[in-house]
């Protein structure tokens, strides 16, 4: 794993805390729970809206065939188990 990578990697977690973190504070402005907006901070960084609207920034960030993909995926899996234990 080169340097880049690394700060990649840093970044993509760094953002999609981010993401959760501001639309589960909208949520619970809202009067809602904030599980919905951390699920709805996750697609607004997916393939559907951010790569939709920025497909080159959204390639840059998350390359889907790279060392930090296989990193990013093993925290996302573990995440969801968290998250699966703080929903029930």
């Amino acid at each position: 794993m080169h340097h880049h990578d690394l700060i990649l990697f840093f970044l993509q977690i760094c953002v999609m805390l981010m993401a959760a973190i501001t639309f589960g504070q909208v949520m619970l402005m809202l009067r809602q729970p904030s599980v919905l907006g951390e699920l709805m901070g996750g697609m607004v960084l997916g393939p559907t809206v951010f790569g939709a609207l920025a497909p080159q920034s959204y390639t840059w960030l998350f390359p889907s065939e790279d060392v930090t993909s296989l990193g990013r995926e093993a925290v996302m899996k573990i995440g969801m188990l968290f998250f699966l234990f703080r929903v029930f």
